[in-house]
């Protein structure tokens, strides 16, 4: 792996070519992927990334024939991934400061082809400094396991509070509710707790 920063600190890039299967897993095949990373960063508030990764896998389990049954166990498959983001970062908001920012905002496509199947997806995610420690979450997710057939898709949308009690400590809860597509199943609701504690 190549890794370094150029300009200032302002463009970031990695250059990697890997191999293997997992943890503790013997490689599938002698392939390597080739991955690469680009960012941008004009400000400490702004950023923008650009990924993509070339490569074959190697099919250890059979895949869902659902939506893929173009790939099946101890095969070698085509294994590209392409993503295109940024994150924007405002300090503070109405006077407020938090340990997240006073606004954040982030987002990414992204788009993949295992086989001859071809996935795609995208997010939008906010957080807003409500108060000292407490953030509002705002969240939109869509995924497409199968961009050739209909009905593989599924949108989640998020809202939610965190609540800092601690640096890199917090308290989460948020709603989602999913639309699914027509072979994901029903739409359907859930409430998420988490607490993460980071030393």
């Amino acid at each position: 792996m190549l890794l370094g920063d150029l300009f200032n600190d302002h463009f970031h890039y990695e250059l990697a070519v890997m191999n293997g299967q997992g943890i503790n897993v013997a490689d599938g095949n002698s392939d390597k992927d080739v991955i690469v990373k680009l960012e941008y960063r004009p400000s400490k508030q702004f950023r923008l990334v650009a990924s993509a990764q070339k490569g074959r896998g190697h099919a250890v389990n059979e895949t869902p024939v659902a939506w893929n049954s173009t790939i099946h166990k101890g095969d070698d498959y085509r294994r590209d991934r392409v993503s295109f983001g940024g994150e924007l970062k405002i300090p503070t908001v109405l006077g407020q400061k938090s340990t997240s920012g006073g606004i954040s905002l982030r987002s990414e496509f992204l788009a993949g082809k295992d086989g001859d199947v071809n996935s795609r997806g995208a997010y939008l995610t906010s957080s807003v400094a409500l108060g000292k420690g407490i953030d509002a979450i705002a969240s939109a997710d869509y995924y497409d396991r199968n961009t050739s057939v209909s009905g593989w898709q599924r949108t989640d949308l998020t809202g939610g509070l965190q609540y800092w009690f601690y640096p890199k400590c917090r308290l989460q809860l948020q709603y989602t509710h999913s639309f699914c597509g027509k072979l994901m199943g029903d739409d359907y609701n859930r409430i998420q707790a988490q607490v993460q504690v980071a030393f």
